[in-house]
């Protein structure tokens, strides 16, 4: 019984894959998905794959203000040196994370 309402299906693997990539435009997705002979529960699971890589997009966003206004200041102490190396260690563990996820579900075929 859980594994029915848990385990992905390749409709559900689909969905989760295509939309963590960044190439193909959500319109273009939309309407394919449309076309086929998908279903709405699939598509609907298939789309939880999107809250890591929106988690990691909105928190690189607000670091890039952050980062520019620091980079535009004269006056850099080492705790802003600190915070920009920070910044760009957590992008590169959360874009590792996010990799193993799509790499695990992949696997899981």
């Amino acid at each position: 019984m859980v594994c029915k309402i848990i385990c992905l299906t390749t409709e559900k693997k689909t969905v989760a894959l295509t939309r963590v990539s960044l190439v193909i435009p959500y319109g273009v997705l939309n309407y394919s998905y449309g076309a086929t002979e998908l279903k709405f529960k699939d598509y609907i699971i298939g789309n939880f794959a999107m809250i890591v890589p929106a988690i990691m997009y909105a928190w690189w966003g607000s670091q890039t203000v952050i980062i520019g206004g620091v980079l535009k200041s004269e006056e850099k102490n080492s705790f802003d040196i600190l915070i920009i190396i920070f910044s760009i260690l957590i992008t590169i563990a959360m874009i590792a994370k996010g990799k193993k996820i799509i790499d695990d579900i992949s696997r899981s075929d």
